[in-house]
C-alpha cells in the first residue's frame, strides 16, 4: 500500500544473474518483491501491476493484463483436462460410429497422421474435439446427449482458450461439472 518498490531501468539488467535470481543491479527490487524471474527472464510482479484499496479501479491496460494471465493460468491447467477428456470420448465415439471407421477417418479428420493410414481406427482416437462435433452434427457419430454434452463444451472452452479469452466462472463451473459426471461414467 505504500510507494511502489523500484529499482533498475526498464530495459533488462547488464547481468541477468541466476536462472532463479537476478543479477546485482536489480537485487534491491527483488529483495522488495517489485520483480520476480520467469524463465530466467525478469518480469514485474504481478502485484504491483495492479491498484489496492477499496477505492482501486482497474483501467484498461491493468485489466487486460490481468486476463493475459488468467487466461495464460487457465490454458495451463484446463487444456491438459481438454486433451483427455478428448481421448476417452475418442474411445467411446468408435462404438457409436454410424458409418465404417474409415470413411469417418477420410471425411472428417482434416490431417491424419501419415503412419496410421492404414491404420483408421487409432487414426480415428486422434480426431480433435471439433472434428468429432462435426461429425456427431453430421450423423456419423450418433453420441448419446452426456457424451454430445461434453463434446460441445470440450469445444466451447477449447475456443475460448485458443482465442487467449478467460473462462468465466459459470463456464468452468460447468466445465468442471461435466467432467466430474464423465470421470464417473467411466468408472
Amino acid at each position: 500500500a505504500g510507494p511502489p518498490v523500484t529499482g533498475g531501468t526498464a530495459e533488462a539488467p547488464a547481468r541477468m544473474g541466476a536462472r532463479r535470481r537476478p543479477g546485482a543491479d536489480v537485487r534491491e527490487a527483488w529483495s522488495g518483491g517489485a520483480i520476480d524471474a520467469w524463465e530466467g527472464r525478469l518480469r514485474p510482479h504481478p502485484g504491483t501491476w495492479y491498484p489496492v484499496g477499496p477505492a482501486a479501479e482497474l483501467t484498461g491496460d491493468a485489466r487486460a493484463r490481468l486476463a493475459a494471465l488468467i487466461a495464460q493460468a487457465q490454458q495451463r491447467v484446463v487444456l491438459p483436462w481438454i486433451e483427455e477428456a478428448r481421448q476417452r470420448l475418442a474411445v467411446r465415439s468408435l462404438s457409436h460410429l454410424k458409418r465404417p471407421v474409415e470413411s469417418v477417418v477420410e471425411d472428417y479428420i482434416e490431417r491424419p497422421a501419415l503412419h496410421l493410414r492404414d491404420r483408421p481406427e487409432r487414426a480415428f482416437l486422434e480426431i480433435q474435439v471439433g472434428e468429432l462435433l462435426h461429425a456427431h452434427r453430421q450423423g456419423a457419430v450418433a453420441l448419446p446427449g452426456h457424451e454430445a454434452q461434453l463434446l460441445r463444451l470440450l469445444v466451447k472452452v477449447r475456443n475460448i482458450l485458443s482465442h487467449r479469452s478467460v473462462l468465466h466462472d459459470a463456464t468452468l463451473k460447468e466445465f468442471r461439472d461435466e467432467l466430474s459426471r464423465s470421470d464417473l461414467r467411466t468408472s
